[in-house]
């Protein structure tokens, strides 16, 4: 199966598990509707090949319906070097590992993981036991979901915001959990999300 069929397959189930089907998909990546159904269809161009997903249209995707292809139980995209996580190239498609939460600081980390979530803080956009993605070695951006640890070692999922110069802040989703100070508490981002399979909600 080369990458085309592989994100073919991927839209196809994305389609399917969201409600309302391609129209709902297209309007909330900002992409045309009549182009996803053609690519889902198999429509060829002039030149004789299927109409594939060109890299602005995965980008939107992507942004749109963070893990897309993980949740159809696809192999994930991984960047093959030189740029960084945010504009993740699917020019070649490679297993991730999956690692258990107890691992994390036990084991050297690979560029790309997966790992299930131990709990609700991240909830409801990612609940307790959604599996999620993470690229090392890439500078959290404001907003950008991080694992991090702290200074007793724990580990931590959680929204990266920046607060002053020198200093952030890590907080999670769910109010229950309060936010973690950078100085106070000792923290170190260790990997920085790359990709949700689970709904992504706002």
């Amino acid at each position: 199966m080369d990458v085309q069929e592989v994100l073919r397959a991927a839209l196809i189930a994305l389609c399917e598990q969201t409600p309302g089907g391609v129209t709902a998909v297209a309007d909330e990546a900002g992409l045309s509707a009549e182009s996803l159904t053609q690519v889902i269809k198999g429509y060829t161009l002039k030149s004789g090949r299927p109409r594939g997903l060109g890299p602005a249209s995965r980008r939107k995707l992507s942004a749109r319906f963070p893990g897309w292809l993980m949740a159809s139980g696809l192999p994930s995209p991984v960047e093959t070097g030189g740029g960084v996580a945010h504009s993740v190239s699917l020019d070649m498609l490679t297993i991730v590992p999956t690692m258990k939460w107890g691992e994390l600081m036990n084991a050297p980390l690979p560029r790309v993981f997966k790992v299930a979530l131990p709990d609700n803080a991240m909830a409801p956009r990612a609940p307790a036991g959604a599996m999620v993605e993470f690229t090392t070695g890439i500078d959290p951006r404001p907003g950008d979901g991080v694992l991090i640890t702290d200074q007793a070692g724990n580990v931590y999922f959680r929204e990266f915001r920046e607060r002053r110069i020198g200093a952030w802040e890590a907080h999670a989703l769910n109010p229950t959990y309060g936010p973690l100070d950078s100085m106070a508490d000792g923290l170190k981002v260790v990997a920085v999300l790359t990709g949700v399979s689970t709904r992504w909600y706002m």
